[in-house]
């Protein structure tokens, strides 16, 4: 899931948590929206709520490809 935070400079800070590595440390990806000048508050949360969720989606497809790709290279070094 996604974590949208508002800045003090107006921008939105998009956080998308990936679970922990070996050594037991979070894993994150993180993405900065600035909404557009003439958007009102509500409007703006909105987009960055909307942004989250393709950052999201593309994050973690993006995951799930590399690890498919380091298995199906790993099988082949491993056949060799």
């Amino acid at each position: 899931m996604a974590c949208v935070r508002k800045k003090k400079n107006g921008s939105y800070e998009i956080i998308v948590s990936l679970g922990y590595n070996v050594e037991h440390k979070k894993i994150t990806k993180s993405k900065i929206y600035w909404p557009e000048e003439n958007m009102t508050e509500k409007s703006a949360k909105k987009e960055a709520e909307r942004q989250a969720v393709l950052f999201e989606d593309k994050v973690i497809k993006r995951r799930i490809w590399r690890q498919d790709y380091e298995t199906c290279r790993l099988h082949k070094w491993y056949m060799v």
